[in-house]
């Protein structure tokens, strides 16, 4: 499969909302649409074997599509053609290659994926629900959903998952969704990869399977959307947290997030935690204050709970997992999920982190930061009445805002300021190459597909004059 359909069709779904983002915006000919969107994918080819013919062909496209660039641009009468945001959206849904007829239609089906790690190829195993009637033309809303450790010592599933929570719910609402549960813990890679909780391959182990789907399936990517029980649910926080441009909304039953100071990333991301009466979440008081804490600091978040079960009941409710899923709440969460669609560039953001890996939100990528033990954070605001963007940074030395014309006028000088000084008041230069490389190499951020970017090196803060004392607190 062409690696432009493996690693960045995320993008290529953008068509769906292009006419949100794009009222008004200048646009070139369907014509054109097409032709582009052949050409790359011929620049983007990657067969499984190195082959020559595939090579020459890539070269060939690359050429053709610079000409093809060049005479479009020369008929939008001094517009540049990056900011025909609409069109270069449907370019990449030209270039999709979606299954078809897929089986299975209806019922909990297994889905794996394998890639190859410099330890071994590593397997990952999920159950995929994909709706009766699916149709390829459509997009649906998708629903990650984790489960949480085995009851009893038992083995859980995704699939199993899937029958116990998802499959309960009224046919006409589970037919609106794809609804993927990537089975994980300890053992989900295989023999040869012990899996710890937090840890890199726990988050490959739920985002491997996810990218796989989207990248075969039609979906919606400004509705996508977590959901966890128990374990579950603490690895779907952790997945929101370190990247919480990718979804519409949180879900987490019987669960709260292991680092709370995290939940700081949640600005733009509506969450909703469900939890019994009397249960594991109710008697954490502490940490429900905490996270009551982030939610008066504007954090859109919902708090749910549920009457308390007897002994029987409850045992009843938790099915095969240790924590109860809630039953009542599934049609709950699938009917505030029906009213969320993804915010693609909030005018503000706030993103801490403590790891080398997680270091991109929305518009800001940290570059140079420290890690574990110490927590490095930026705050960010766009002011488009003064085309203007001010940051504030702690712990981070060297950062980059990435920029696209639905951010800011491109045409006009940005001013950009770090803890209170100016460190750009420039025009910057959109850039085609910066815009596909971007499109082939970070299908990580599908909302946003940058034409330019303003690097920052954070100044120093001022040393105290001589004589004077430095500020208390």
């Amino acid at each position: 499969m062409h690696a432009l359909r493996t690693r960045a069709i995320f993008f290529a779904m953008l068509a769906v909302t292009a006419t949100v983002f794009g009222q008004g915006a200048p646009s070139f000919a369907d014509a054109d649409v097409k032709k582009l969107a052949d050409l790359l994918a011929s620049m983007y080819a990657k067969p499984a074997k190195p082959d020559p013919k595939v090579e020459k062909r890539r070269e060939t496209a690359k050429a053709e599509f610079a000409k093809e660039v060049e005479r479009i641009s020369k008929g939008l009468n001094g517009t540049h053609i990056l900011k025909c945001e609409t069109s270069w959206a449907s370019v990449f849904a030209e270039a999709r290659d979606l299954v078809k007829a897929p089986s299975g239609l209806g019922r909990a089906s297994e889905f794996a994926v394998k890639r190859q790690l410099k330890d071994g190829t590593i397997e990952f195993k999920s159950g995929l629900l994909l709706p009766n009637g699916y149709d390829p033309k459509k997009r649906y809303p998708l629903i990650l959903s984790l489960h949480d450790e085995g009851a009893e010592g038992r083995e859980m599933t995704g699939s199993r998952y899937i029958e116990e929570v998802w499959m309960k719910l009224p046919k006409e609402k589970r037919d609106g969704y794809i609804i993927l549960a990537p089975t994980h813990g300890p053992k989900a890679g295989g023999k040869d990869f012990r899996i710890e909780k937090g840890d890199q391959n726990s988050l490959l182990n739920v985002l491997l399977p996810w990218s796989d789907v989207v990248s075969k399936y039609s979906v919606d990517l400004d509705r996508m959307f977590l959901d966890g029980c128990g374990i579950g649910g603490e690895l779907a926080a952790l997945v929101a947290s370190f990247r919480p441009y990718n979804w519409a909304g949180v879900s987490m039953r019987e669960a709260l997030p292991r680092n709370i100071q995290l939940c700081a990333n949640w600005l733009s991301l509506p969450v909703s935690l469900h939890y019994r009466t009397d249960g594991p979440v109710d008697r954490r008081k502490e940490n429900l204050e905490a996270m009551k804490v982030h939610k008066d600091a504007g954090v859109p978040m919902e708090m749910l709970s549920y009457p308390a079960l007897d002994v029987a009941r409850a045992k009843q409710a938790r099915g095969s997992q240790e924590n109860d899923p809630i039953a009542e709440s599934t049609l709950a969460i699938v009917d505030w999920f029906a009213a969320k669609s993804r915010v693609s560039i909030p005018t503000t953001l706030g993103y801490v982190t403590n790891r080398r890996g997680q270091r991109r939100s929305y518009w800001v990528e940290l570059i140079d930061y420290e890690v574990e033990p110490l927590l490095s954070s930026v705050k960010g605001k766009i002011d488009k009445a003064t085309n203007s963007i001010e940051l504030t940074c702690e712990n981070v030395n060297e950062l980059k805002v990435t920029l696209c014309d639905r951010m800011l006028d491109l045409d006009k000088p940005i001013n950009v300021t770090v803890n209170g000084k100016v460190v750009s008041d420039k025009t910057v230069e959109r850039s085609i190459e910066y815009f596909l490389k971007y499109y082939e190499l970070n299908s990580y951020d599908p909302g946003v597909v940058p034409c330019a970017e303003v690097m920052i090196k954070v100044p120093a803060a001022e040393e105290p004059k001589s004589g004077t004392p430095p500020e208390k607190g």
